[in-house]
């Protein structure tokens, strides 16, 4: 068995810090104590460079232990230089991204390669579509069958969604 270990983490195209990752570290590795039985200790974070920022964990399970020096790889400067501020302009970006991977047939050429991240990077755009095009449809169809009241509350329900998870959005910061 492994006894140390050392992870280099580097996070996704995502503006959250190395502080969002310590935390969510933290609570997830107290969840995971909880269920295994295991005991779980995650050090507090230190920053070694600009760049590099460090948590040590502690695991241990019966007779067993493994140390890890986790490794968070700052990148997150660059990504908020990059990152849209609202929502709105990060599903706009979406869109047509997604329309530049299927005209110039990137997308196309990508699902050969390697099918699974091409549905990974293609799904939020389907999704996107599909909600644009079927919230207000879905609103008539209920509008009709009920009443126009309930259909205009449904739409609105759908616009107060879109505006809460804007507000909580961590595309805000």
């Amino acid at each position: 068995m492994v006894k140390k270990r050392c992870v280099l983490y580097f996070c996704g195209f995502d503006p959250s810090g190395p502080a969002h990752y310590h935390r969510l570290y933290r609570e997830q590795a107290a969840l995971q104590s909880k269920v295994s039985g295991a005991t779980i200790n995650v050090g507090a974070r230190q920053n070694l460079a600009k760049e590099i920022s460090k948590w040590d964990i502690q695991y241990a399970s019966g007779n067993e232990s493994v140390h890890t020096d986790y490794h968070f790889m700052r990148w997150d400067d660059v990504v908020r230089q990059h990152w849209k501020p609202s929502g709105v302009q990060v599903a706009w970006q979406t869109l047509t991204a997604n329309a530049e991977y299927i005209s110039n047939g990137a997308l196309w050429a990508m699902f050969r390669l390697a099918w699974p991240p091409s549905i990974a990077i293609f799904s939020p755009a389907v999704l996107l579509v599909f909600l644009l095009l079927f919230a207000p449809i879905l609103s008539l169809k209920i509008s009709h069958e009920l009443h126009w009241i309930a259909g205009l509350g449904f739409f609105g329900s759908m616009l107060v969604l879109a505006w809460l998870a804007e507000e909580n959005s961590i595309c805000n910061g």
